[in-house]
């Protein structure tokens, strides 16, 4: 009987998958980790002691994914930044999200349908060149959606007509390059087709076309003292410093007895029964008042130094007097719940 039943459990053959292996890997040197893993996967479920026709059926369970629901239609929109260098992040975002729609934008160079195509297989892909470098625009619909490509004759903006549960959707990529106008005629055009619009995009219009008045501050290098910074990196690695020496990390000074008593306090906790501090702990009657929160408050010397809570009275300081009443709610709360 147990024969019969061994004969029936598929087995792994690890003496097999172990001398395929060794021949697979060198193949796969010059793909990504990613398309690795999936090679890996598939020879090792080749492995199991079972007829082609069940793995072909195993697989085909694995892979079947659920119908997309006009409830939940999860988009994906990437500021890619260069195409082919973050192609290997954009698969790995898709196979966590599921996302049923794509949007693609700042390409970095002209990319070939194909290439897009042969990246994400199980997708429609519509794609629109731009008019600078980093310009370029793509959509990419699940294929189990019925889509069309709308015709709108303007570069730097896709659009298409998705239809999902007898609802129709339109689903526009835009990318504005900082020298162009916003496309406020394309856009508008787009409510004639559909009451369900999603525009995703990537708007680097200046200031006036937003109706701001306030430009901003333009500037190619920056300067320490003798020191001048010129590159990204330079002035990025600049600021950060500069940041962290004017706002030094907090520490717990024990010197001072709050803090002291606070920390033995916190260990006592931490260690104690759960029991054991309901017992010693009974609801509290305390209550404030919005004027004791606010009197609190001004009453603090305005210092760096933190104390227990790891927050300094500057910070607590720059609290706006709005906000008072809500400090105010959340402290009794805490404190009537406190046992």
């Amino acid at each position: 009987m147990s024969l019969l039943n061994n004969s029936k459990s598929p087995q792994f053959n690890r003496y097999k998958f172990i001398e395929l292996s060794d021949k697979l890997l060198p193949l796969l040197h010059e793909l990504s980790d990613h398309q690795k893993q999936i090679g890996i996967e598939t020879l090792e479920e080749c492995c199991w002691s079972r007829n082609f026709q069940d793995l072909s059926t195993f697989w085909q369970q694995h892979y079947c994914q659920p119908k997309p629901s006009s409830n939940i239609m999860p988009l994906l929109h990437y500021n890619i930044r260069y195409f082919y260098s973050n192609q290997v992040d954009l698969i790995g975002m898709v196979n966590v999200y599921e996302p049923v729609i794509i949007s693609l934008n700042v390409l970095g160079t002209i990319i070939p349908d194909k290439n897009v195509k042969q990246l994400l297989f199980s997708h429609t892909v519509f794609t629109k060149e731009g008019t600078n470098p980093y310009g370029g625009v793509v959509i990419v619909i699940d294929m189990r959606l019925k889509c069309e490509l709308m015709d709108i004759k303007e570069p730097n903006i896709i659009a298409a007509r998705v239809i999902i549960e007898d609802q129709q959707f339109v689903v526009a990529n835009i990318y504005s390059p900082p020298t162009d106008s916003l496309p406020l005629a394309s856009m508008s055009t787009l409510l004639k087709h559909s009451k369900n619009i999603i525009i995703v995009d990537d708007l680097n219009t200046r200031h006036p076309d937003w109706d701001c008045s306030q430009k901003s501050v333009e500037f190619s290098a920056i300067t320490e003292k003798n020191v001048v910074h010129r590159s990204s990196e330079d002035i990025v690695t600049n600021l950060a410093k500069h940041f962290t020496e004017r706002h030094d990390e907090p520490l717990l000074d024990m010197t001072k007895t709050l803090d002291k008593e606070a920390r033995e306090l916190w260990q006592l906790y931490s260690t104690g029964d759960k029991d054991d501090i309901k017992l010693i702990s009974n609801r509290s009657d305390l209550r404030f008042s919005e004027q004791d929160i606010t009197d609190t408050i001004r009453s603090l010397k305005s210092k760096n130094s933190s104390g227990f809570d790891q927050v300094s009275n500057k910070m607590i300081k720059e609290i706006p007097e709005q906000f008072h009443v809500i400090l105010t709610h959340a402290y009794n709360q805490l404190f009537s719940a406190a046992h």
